[in-house]
């Protein structure tokens, strides 16, 4: 220690023990009463140390050793006594403290011989008859407190000592725990076995600077061992291996000569090589994941044991390496489970999906069913985004557990594909089967419609036929009424509103016919961008005052198709119709033509006007609903039913709400002029 920086910590310690000017006042009385007795405190002191076998160890130089130590005690006390307590003073009372530390003196010892002094010194004053009690007593407090302090810088000493020497035992502990901790974090990470290895040598190496660490990993298919990493080493990378405990046999070829490595627990043993001979060797015994052996294997040349701290950093690394392996194997062995379910699902011919902690893997036959590649949906929110459930509740097969229900799933294609899925779930996962029910239902769909067209048909003929009569009778003699009446105009208002009534019957008995009759096509080739235009222009005296706008786009070689002329035109004016109907001004009403299929194309047809309700985008195909005041609800069935007809599509797209939007799909070669209404 610095002594400038311990005179002020003497001078607080002085303070804390309780010097005054007392104590200065009674230096001189104190010297003159002890320093005649001087030479037999020294002999007393030596007297008695030489008396105690374990004091006594350290006096190794005789005779001579003792008389310079007694000069130097004699000095001390002279010192002691002499009243000049400065800095240099208390340096070489520090340094005393030192040559007690460097000598190897305990420091108990110390203490005890400090307390022979003291009480040698303490017995002298009490022989001072001249003195008074008080005097002595004062004497004695001021003698002590001196003493104390000298027994304090001894103490430092050695407290500055032991610091010195736990300093680099701490930080060796510190190297150990940093290694740890980057050895944990590269585990962690999914280190390669090898570089994991690499990562534990350097690690012993430098929390304890061996002379020799290494792993052995047994072989799988040859009879040896072989050095997965190491340092210190000088042997060759392979080593054969002898049957039972033994590592190898002794003999030229044997680079290592040990014994029973194959052990558990780490120990201690004789180990020697070709270049090196070391006196011991910490071997552990990794964890055999796989059956085959491993070894974390540390040598030193010195025989100098490791401590318990030691051993504990090694198994450490020890228990890191091996839980790390564990964990390569099993995540190995899930690795090459999935891959196996993987090219199992992905051979199945029938659609099928495995879905793992919300991820979803599917196999080329759903990729084929689904119009879209794996990649492109991963993911069970992805799946939710296009796919809507149709049933309310999913069914449980209570034999199997295999759960059940259905959804409409919109292909990249925005084609509307019905699915039948079966989950056979676990704990983790879950498989689903698909099935595509789209085409069976459309089929069953088809034979309701045309058996309820069908009924209906039956019924308006019949109905037409009776009513027809009964409008013509009513016609002749609202005509003749008119007649009659045509001197008071007061009266042709409800003639008017009958006449209206009557107009509004026969149309309804129109469309329930056209609706209900099959359906004849012809077919010829088209423009769709010239069909477009001729439906707006059918309603010119709809828009005409209007701001109203058809913007119309075909995508290269999109445009012609087959098909009917007049039933094409009277799908798109019936979607112009509702656009008029249902957006204010300014309306835009945009049709988008592009590539289907190879053999189809697609018309995305979109407004700006205020969207569909929920309800609206259930029923919007149902006959006979409608969202006009006005009107008999089979406009949009009868579109729907004219674009079946012609082998083609008609769905609403996924929107935000802002504007009706439909996709219709048509086949660009059409049908035959004689083809009949798919519908029956």
């Amino acid at each position: 220690m610095n002594p400038r920086i311990l005179l002020p910590r003497i001078e607080s310690l002085r303070a804390y023990i309780g010097w005054t000017s007392s104590d200065d006042a009674r230096i001189d009385l104190l010297r003159e009463r002890l320093l005649p007795s001087v030479a037999d405190f020294v002999a007393d002191f030596y007297h008695t140390l030489q008396r105690h076998p374990e004091a006594a160890r350290v006096i190794t130089g005789g005779v001579g050793q003792l008389n310079r130590l007694g000069a130097s005690l004699e000095n001390w006390l002279r010192q002691l006594l002499s009243g000049r307590y400065d800095e240099h003073y208390w340096s070489q009372r520090l340094q005393v403290g030192w040559r007690h530390v460097e000598i190897g003196l305990d420091q108990t010892l110390t203490s005890a011989a400090m307390s022979r002094l003291r009480m040698g010194m303490l017995a002298a004053l009490d022989t001072q008859s001249d003195l008074t009690a008080d005097e002595r007593a004062g004497l004695a407090a001021t003698l002590n407190r001196l003493l104390d302090l000298d027994l304090t810088l001894i103490q430092a000493a050695y407290s500055l000592e032991f610091q010195d020497r736990l300093r680099p035992l701490n930080e060796a502990r510190l190297t150990q725990q940093r290694g740890l901790t980057r050895l944990g974090e590269r585990a962690l990470a999914g280190l390669d076995w090898v570089a994991l290895c690499d990562s534990a040598v350097t690690v012993v190496d430098q929390g304890l600077s061996p002379d020799l660490v290494v792993v052995l990993e047994e072989c799988e298919t040859t009879h040896c061992w072989t050095v997965v990493s190491a340092t210190g080493w000088s042997g060759h990378r392979q080593l054969p291996v002898e049957a039972g405990n033994d590592l190898l046999p002794a003999g030229a070829d044997a680079a290592v000569t040990f014994i029973d490595l194959r052990r558990t627990t780490p120990a201690w043993l004789p180990f020697s090589t070709n270049t090196a001979n070391f006196s011991v060797a910490w071997i552990h015994g990794l964890t055999p994941i796989d059956g085959r052996h491993r070894l974390l294997v540390i040598a030193r040349r010195t025989p100098a044991m490791l401590d318990p701290l030691d051993e504990a950093f090694l198994a450490s690394v020890g228990q890191l390496l091996s839980s790390a392996l564990k964990r390569q194997f099993q995540e190995q062995a899930l690795r090459d489970q999935a891959d196996r379910l993987r090219r199992f699902l992905d051979q199945l011919p029938a659609a099928a999906i495995l879905v793992t902690d919300g991820a979803l893997m599917m196999n080329r036959a759903t990729e084929q069913l689904l119009d879209c590649r794996r990649d492109d949906l991963t993911s069970l929110t992805e799946w939710r985004a296009r796919g809507e459930r149709v049933d309310e509740q999913s069914t449980v097969d209570s034999a199997s557990g295999v759960v059940h229900w259905r959804e409409q799933f919109t292909t990249a294609g925005h084609q509307i594909r019905l699915l039948e899925i079966a989950a056979f779930e676990t704990d983790h996962d879950a498989v689903w089967l698909l099935t595509d029910l789209t085409e069976s239902e459309a089929r069953q769909q088809r034979t309701l419609q045309a058996e309820r067209l069908a009924a209906i048909g039956q019924m308006i003929t019949g109905l037409a036929h009776e009513s027809r009569n009964a409008l013509q009778r009513m016609r002749a003699s609202m005509d003749r009424l008119e007649f009659e009446v045509s001197e008071h105009p007061a009266a042709r208002e409800p003639l008017i509103r009958l006449e209206k009534a009557q107009d509004d019957l026969e149309t309804l008995f129109d469309e329930v016919r056209n609706y209900a009759a099959p359906l004849l096509l012809e077919c010829i080739p088209l423009n769709l961008q010239a069909l477009w235009e001729e439906a707006w222009e059918s309603l010119a005296e709809l828009h005409a005052h209007r701001d109203a706008t058809l913007h119309v786009s075909c995508e290269s070689g999109c445009c012609q198709i087959q098909a009917d002329r007049f039933r094409l035109v009277q799908v798109f004016r019936n979607f112009l119709e509702n656009s008029l109907a249902a957006c204010r001004d300014p309306l835009t009403v945009s049709v988008r033509v592009v590539p289907g299929s190879e053999s189809s194309v697609r018309m995305h047809v979109a407004d700006n006007g205020p969207g569909l309700t929920e309800t609206a985008r259930r029923r919007i195909f149902e006959p006979f609903f409608t969202t006009k005041t006005k009107g008999t609800g089979l406009g949009m069935a009868i579109a729907h039913r004219i674009v079946l007809a012609h082998g083609g599509e008609i769905a609403l797209e996924p929107g935000d709400g802002s504007g009706a939007r439909f996709v219709i799909t048509l086949p660009r070669d059409g049908n035959d002029a004689s083809t009949a209404d798919r519908a029956r």
